[in-house]
Parts: structure tokens; sequence; C-alpha cells
């Protein structure tokens, strides 16, 4: 380095005394020659690292401007929803039974006929020890849930409007829908129903010979029962729900014939057609007195 700033001196300086041979002031040249040479020693003790500068030139125009990094959200503990208490449920699916009767009265009480007779029938024919026909349990439910409903609905209806209106719940008018119903719509829908089965059987020759087989021993067995539960259905139970208590009673007294009646009886041309002939002849009994069909 010295060796090369000594041979600059010597250039310089002979250059100028050629050009002051020449006729060139030395005044001029000489300030310029020895700015030089004092820049080149002064940045020549100095030893700078070039790489990060050049580093830095190249990427400053590839530079992203800096974002900060967006917040992430606090995680929050969130405890799981409390399991809903069965009666809990059960109000709920009670309410929006009632809501249901209210705003469609007829197709909920025909679905809830459907149900209900379908259920009876079934554990009827469980219980009474009989092959389970899936047949007769959706003849007997269509029936109820068509003839039965309809039926139940427009009579409590009339009842309650032209049977003491003006007090529906007093003893007069409690005893007389219960005659009404006993000693009018009771033989009227026993005997319909008896006559629909045969022929919703295909068997049409049947419905005298079964007709007098079972019309008059079901239907003093109906008054015994269905009397007292008409009694206390007109008196306490809103008439909206008294197909839906009318068919619960239902499931109890077709299971309840199915084993007095179907495993007493032996098979014969008019008990054997049915299964359950005996449990649904009982709920038909129901269906005319409590209004369950």
């Amino acid at each position: 380095m010295h060796r090369l700033t000594a041979r600059l001196v010597r250039q310089t300086a002979a250059a100028a005394a050629g050009r002051q041979r020449a006729g060139t002031p030395a005044a001029v040249l000489a300030p310029r020659s020895l700015q030089h040479t004092r820049r080149f020693h002064a940045t020549a003790g100095r030893r700078r690292p070039l790489a990060p500068q050049l580093i830095q030139a190249i990427a400053s125009p590839f530079r992203l401007p800096f974002a900060e990094p967006a917040p992430q959200p606090v995680p929050v503990f969130v405890a799981p929803a409390p399991a809903v208490p069965l009666t809990q449920r059960i109000g709920l699916l009670w309410q929006a039974y009632l809501r249901s009767l209210e705003q469609r009265p007829l197709l909920t009480k025909a679905a809830t006929s459907f149900v209900c007779v379908f259920i009876g029938d079934s554990l009827a024919q469980l219980i009474g020890g009989v092959p389970y026909s899936l047949v007769c349990v959706l003849r007997l439910a269509a029936y109820s849930s068509t003839v039965g409903a309809a039926t139940g609905h427009y009579w409590h209806r009339w009842l309650e409007a032209n049977v003491h209106p003006a007090q529906p719940t007093s003893s007069k008018a409690v005893t007389a829908k219960t005659l009404l119903d006993q000693l009018v719509l009771s033989p009227a829908m026993l005997l319909l129903y008896l006559t629909a089965l045969k022929m919703m059987e295909g068997r049409p020759d049947m419905i005298v010979p079964y007709v007098q087989d079972k019309y008059l021993t079901t239907l003093v067995t109906g008054w015994a029962l269905w009397t007292p539960y008409n009694l206390a259905s007109f008196k306490f139970i809103p008439q909206d729900l008294r197909i839906l208590a009318g068919n619960l009673a239902g499931i109890a007294w077709g299971t309840w014939m199915s084993v007095t009646c179907i495993n007493a009886a032996a098979p014969s041309a008019i008990s054997g057609a049915c299964p359950a002939t005996a449990a649904a002849v009982a709920a038909a009994v129901a269906g005319g007195a409590a209004g369950a069909m």
C-alpha cells in the first residue's frame, strides 16, 4: 500500500514537472493531486467491510413494509351446556302437543289415536300369546285414526255446545253427557266397528255371526268400565284432551281384555280371524264412550 502511495506521489510529481516544463502552471494541478492523495490516505487506513453494505443495497428494493402480526384471540373456555332434565323434556313435549292440539285439533287427535291404538293392540297380541300380526295392528290403527278420531272430535264438541253449556261440569251436565255417550254413541260405534272389521278383513259373510257372538257381551262389559270413566272425564278432563285420555285408558283396557279373553277363548272361525279381536272390540267400545277411537 505504501509503495502504491509512493508511486502515485512520484507519478504526480513527474506529471506536474512535465507540465511545468510544457508551460502548465504547477499550482493548478498540485492542489488536486494533493487532495486525491490525502483522500486515498484517509480511506486507505480504514478497512470497512463492504459485504453488508452491498447486501443492504441489493435487498432494499425487495423489502416488504413491516406489518405487525394480528393479535391472536384469547381462548375463552366455554362450559358445556348442562343436560336437560327428563322432566323438563317431557314438559317441552307436552307444551308442543298442546300447541299442535290448538292449531290442528283433528289432525293431532287422529295421530294420537293411531299411535295409541298401535301400541295398545301390539301389547294385546304380545301378552295374549298369539303370533304378532302387523296387518291387524295397522288395520285397527287406521280405523281408529279416521272414523274413531273424527267421530269423537265432533261428538264431544256437540255435547259441550248443547248439553248444559252454561255449566259444563255440573252434576246434571256430567250425568246427561255420560248417559248420551253410553246409550247412544257406544252401541252405534260398536256395531259400526264390528262391521268395518270384517269388511277390512275381506270377510263380509262373517259380519252377522261375528256381531251376534261379540256385540252384547262387549257392550255390557264396556258399560261396566267406561261409565265411571266418563263421569270422571266429563267432570275433570278438558274437551280437547279427552281423546288422548281415552286412548291411554284404552291401552290398559285392551291389554286386560287380551289376557282375559284371548287366552281363554278357543280358536274358532269368529275369534281366530284376528289375534287381538277381543282387545280390539273392547277398544272400540272405549272409542264410542271416551272418544278414544
